[in-house]
């Protein structure tokens, strides 16, 4: 693995299960999307 991939890994993991909370309304101060 290079040094790109151990950004870009986490960083989309982050993103993606920050986007399923706030889907759901499990972020404080935003409304569930879903």
């Amino acid at each position: 693995m290079g040094a790109v991939h151990r950004w870009v890994i986490p960083t989309c993991v982050f993103l993606l299960l920050t986007g399923i909370l706030a889907a759901i309304g499990q972020i404080p101060g935003i409304p569930a999307l879903l």
